[in-house]
């Protein structure tokens, strides 16, 4: 087992343990169920023999999330590790949060991506000051709604998923 497959099921550990003893950073069932779809994906990917069988683990990682989060696709007190954030030149943040290694729940960084989807944080907003407020590498508990996700190669999209949210709560957990 590499590195990253064993940094994975770490983090579904601690996160079962947090979540059995219900202590602030308890990670949430969905959460969990979510990573660990990714990684089951990651698995299959990995002794894919063909292009067709990459294609096809991808493909069933995009329809097991959507079975797992149901038509809401709402993501309720998550945690994860604020992994990087910025600003863009009108004051608006675009903040990127990893749940599991190469997992990451992000909104858009540019104004063209972002268009219609109003990902990026408002300047002066609360949640715009949570993220100010915290150092990269905090642990956050956040709400989002996933609208989506970065497209990119069958690879990409198994290996390092980005789903698109817009937040609704992003606090430090202490």
């Amino acid at each position: 087992m590499g590195w990253r497959p064993a940094f994975l099921a770490a983090a579904l550990v601690v996160g079962t343990a947090a979540a059995a003893t219900g202590g602030p950073d308890a990670m949430p069932r969905a959460e969990q169920d979510y990573i660990k779809a990714i990684a089951d994906a990651r698995t299959q990917f990995e002794a894919a023999r063909s292009d067709a069988a990459r294609k096809g683990a991808r493909a069933g990682l995009q329809i097991r999330l959507h079975a797992l989060l149901g038509l809401n696709h709402r993501a309720s007190d998550w945690i994860g590790r604020l992994r990087n954030s910025g600003k863009l030149f009108d004051g608006r943040r675009w903040v990127e949060i990893e749940i599991a290694p190469d997992v990451t729940i992000a909104t858009w960084r540019t104004d063209q991506l972002d268009g219609q989807y109003a990902t990026l944080l408002q300047p002066g907003s609360a949640l715009a000051h949570a993220v100010d407020s915290a150092a990269v590498g905090t642990t956050v508990k956040f709400s989002a709604d996933l609208i989506g996700g970065r497209v990119g190669s069958d690879e990409d999209m198994v290996k390092q998923p980005q789903a698109i949210a817009r937040f609704t709560a992003i606090a430090p957990v202490r």
